[in-house]
């Protein structure tokens, strides 16, 4: 099972800064969010070398239980562990927007969707 602390490793082990080029140059990605969720996702499953996409997604399929799509987060959800949102940010300054609708204070499962 993969976690946070591997794919820090991992990160620490292949440092790129040239995402969009790699990961468009692999017939994946064209934009650079979908560059660094692509990044992101190796990392955790230190699949950084394997040209084979077909292998690629065998093992992204072993190890998380949900690879994300465009509408509906999480990123990814490592099987049996944690969901994960890649956000990309402009500056080292600027603010993290994290969820585009109000907190609510508590959940229960009886509230609606709605703002209450």
């Amino acid at each position: 099972m993969t976690n946070i602390l591997e794919a820090i490793s991992n990160i620490v082990s292949f440092p790129e800064t040239r995402l969009k080029s790699i990961y468009s140059g692999r017939n994946r990605a064209n934009s650079m969010g979908d560059a660094l969720e692509n990044y992101i996702k190796d990392s955790f499953v230190n699949t950084f070398k394997i040209t084979d996409e077909k292998e690629r997604m065998k093992i992204f399929n072993q190890e998380f239980s949900w690879l994300g799509s465009q509408n509906n987060p999480p990123d990814i959800m490592i099987k049996g562990g944690d969901a994960i949102e890649v956000k990309k940010t402009q500056s080292a300054n600027s603010g993290l927007a994290l969820n585009s609708s109000y907190p609510k204070s508590d959940i229960h499962s009886n509230r609606s969707s709605e703002s209450s």
